[in-house]
């Protein structure tokens, strides 16, 4: 199995967009910033193209992933909508992420239609509690704007760029939650480290006299000595608007939901509760869409649905999960029309594979024949799960 770690900037929260009509920017930075946060507590409805790039560097690498990203926001009352494609090496995936007052729904391109799903956020601001939350910063003297302005052409159109920095010192808990979410960790699992870890957070917003921000950067920098192994240790992000339009037609239909996915049943069979809840959070069987080849790409994991029915169209069989501490896993595939082990009894063929604690994923060729089967686990001698699959 292939141990790999998923940097989890799957959406950018567009904190910083904002509109508005009539005001002349002046020169002092303070009122070039207090124009843009007025102009985003005003916005109702707009449309907005943009391009953006997000870099995440991990500890003790020499290297960056990076996640381009192209497409379109709407902005209706408060309610958004992201319709976005990622870019992570060479793999493409289109994303839609719905923002309502009190829910997030994230939907997926799966075979020519959107797939959505509600997720749980461990950080999550609507858009009126984002701006509130910005302006609370500022009021506080926890986000200071810069006395510099810079004066750049973006699109054609001149704009005054200011720059923000946070005071740690007068940072709360949920102060630094919400500038995590906005430098790309909206859909981290357990942001609790990197809380404690945080050391910097600086920004730039380039705003036009209207308020309307068409570029923002952002840049986290974390204590990496408080940190996991293959913790986080900076995050760049460069946002820029390429067209927009305040207070378009906006169809109603756009935030309409697509269907949620049929659940799968339930596959995984705990036999010793003790054992698995020692060494496991999580284990389950997946698949890879059509096109994407764990050999040639490096990024894999993102694309990973969880299932316990394969076809013979299905070129590869995918086990994933978290493990809580270092183990030896033996595992088998049981043939239930047989009863028997498809290639002998996993419990003798050897010690079995070393995981170590982290998310995890393996691939490997599909070859079994049609039929029902167990993927069963075993930690030394003792049966510890069963994962219940078909193969049509």
């Amino acid at each position: 199995m292939k141990k790999w770690l998923l940097v989890a900037v799957v959406i950018i929260a567009v904190a910083f967009s904002g509109c508005g009509g009539g005001a002349t920017l002046t020169k002092d930075a303070k009122s070039i910033f207090e124009t843009w946060l007025e102009a985003a507590k005003a916005l109702e409805s707009m449309r907005e193209d943009n391009s953006s790039v997000i870099e995440m560097c991990t500890k003790g690498s020499s290297q960056c992933t990076r996640v381009d990203i192209e497409g379109q926001l709407y902005v209706k009352d408060n309610k958004q909508l992201d319709e976005l494609e990622l870019t992570v090496g060479t793999t493409k995936q289109k994303i839609r992420q719905y923002l309502f007052e009190d829910e997030v729904y994230v939907a997926t391109m799966v075979e020519g239609e959107w797939v959505a799903n509600k997720v749980d956020l461990s950080i999550y601001f609507n858009s009126d509690e984002g701006e509130a939350k910005m302006e609370s910063l500022y009021k506080r003297g926890a986000l200071v704007v810069g006395t510099a302005v810079e004066t750049k052409s973006i699109a054609g159109e001149e704009c005054a760029c200011v720059m923000l920095s946070a005071q740690l010192s007068k940072l709360s808990l949920e102060d630094k939650k919400f500038l995590l979410f906005s430098g790309g960790f909206s859909a981290m699992p357990d942001v609790d480290p990197y809380v404690d870890a945080l050391k910097s957070y600086n920004a730039k917003l380039c705003v036009l006299p209207n308020g309307m921000v068409l570029e923002s950067e952002t840049n986290l920098e974390f204590d990496a000595d408080a940190l996991p192994p293959d913790g986080i240790v900076s995050s760049h992000i460069l946002s820029t608007v390429l067209d927009y339009e305040i207070a378009p037609v906006i169809p109603v239909l756009l935030f309409d939901l697509p269907a949620p996915p049929t659940p799968a049943p339930q596959s995984l069979q705990i036999v010793d509760e003790a054992t698995f809840r020692m060494y496991f959070k999580d284990f389950s069987l997946a698949r890879l869409p059509p096109g994407i080849d764990p050999s040639s790409d490096e990024e894999w994991p993102m694309h990973l649905q969880k299932t316990n029915i394969f076809t013979q169209d299905d070129k590869t069989i995918v086990t994933m999960g978290e493990v809580l501490k270092e183990v030896q896993l033996k595992a088998g595939y049981y043939d239930v029309q047989t009863g028997s082990f498809v290639g002998g009894d996993p419990t003798s063929t050897g010690p079995g594979m070393t995981l170590s604690p982290g998310g995890f994923a393996g691939a490997e060729p599909l070859t079994l024949p049609k039929g029902n089967y167990e993927l069963r686990l075993y930690v030394g001698e003792t049966l510890v799960a069963i994962l219940s699959f078909d193969v049509k």
